[in-house]
């Protein structure tokens, strides 16, 4: 995710315990979803 912050990636990388090919296959689901409904990516953590 090109637009992540290097804080943002920081407070990921702490806060869950996920292999890279997780993290891949979120990223691209997250990206398809973006496509299909015309809306921007973001980052929410709660």
């Amino acid at each position: 995710m090109p637009d992540l912050s290097d804080a943002d990636s920081l407070l990921l990388a702490s806060s869950f315990d996920l292999s890279g090919r997780q993290i891949d296959n979120m990223v691209r689901k997250i990206e398809i979803e973006g496509i299909l409904n015309a809306s921007p990516i973001g980052l929410t953590i709660q």
